[in-house]
Parts: structure tokens; C-alpha cells; sequence
């Protein structure tokens, strides 16, 4: 699951004696328009 692999991560950092990077998130929103079902056969 996420959250072991998460946890994998971080200890391999660690034993690479490597710095464990800061803590973000980010998200976007984009409008996507509704494709049209005009035209198209099955």
C-alpha cells in the first residue's frame, strides 16, 4: 500500500544517509469539456 512504500522510501533514505525531503502537496483543477456522442456511430 502507499503508506509502506512511503515508509520504505524514507528508510532508505536514511540508510543512504540522504536528506528527507520537506513535507507539500499540490493540487490543480482544469475544466475538461464533455465529449459529444454527436456523430458517432456504435
Amino acid at each position: 500500500n502507499m503508506y509502506e512504500a512511503i515508509e520504505m522510501h524514507i528508510q532508505g533514505l536514511l540508510e543512504d544517509n540522504l536528506a528527507i525531503p520537506e513535507s507539500k502537496s499540490f493540487a490543480e483543477y482544469m475544466a475538461v469539456a464533455e465529449k459529444s456522442s454527436i456523430g458517432q456511430m456504435a
